[in-house]
């Protein structure tokens, strides 16, 4: 027989299933809808810009630590969307506030 904590868990565990489908539905609609946007890590203008999705990767002799994007003044933080923005040099399409390319220009007026 069954007990009604077995009910129990069975209704919270479908519930959970089906909110967490509807997230992920919701999550890749906008993925789609804004991968056009997201600059091509693999591009050749990202490789003569020695361009790193995760600025500690470099290997580029520029690169200091805590250099990234979201402190350069490239980095259009007021056109982003979440961590990611358009860069001028990656022909206004998004990169990550994480990444780095060879071109870094530290902005004063972005405190990271």
């Amino acid at each position: 027989m069954l007990s009604r904590r077995f009910f129990l868990k069975a209704a919270i565990s479908l519930s959970s299933a089906a909110y967490a489908s509807s997230l992920l539905a919701c999550d890749i609609s906008t993925l789609k809808k804004n991968l056009a946007k997201i600059f091509d890590s693999s591009s050749s203008t990202a490789k003569r810009l020695d361009f790193v999705s995760v600025a500690e990767e470099s290997k580029n002799s520029k690169y200091k630590k805590g250099d990234k994007c979201g402190a350069c003044s490239f980095f259009n933080d007021k056109k982003g969307e979440g961590d990611f923005a358009p860069c001028s040099f990656a022909s206004n399409r998004f990169v990550p506030s994480c990444g780095w390319c060879k071109q870094y220009k530290k902005d004063p007026k972005k405190g990271a």
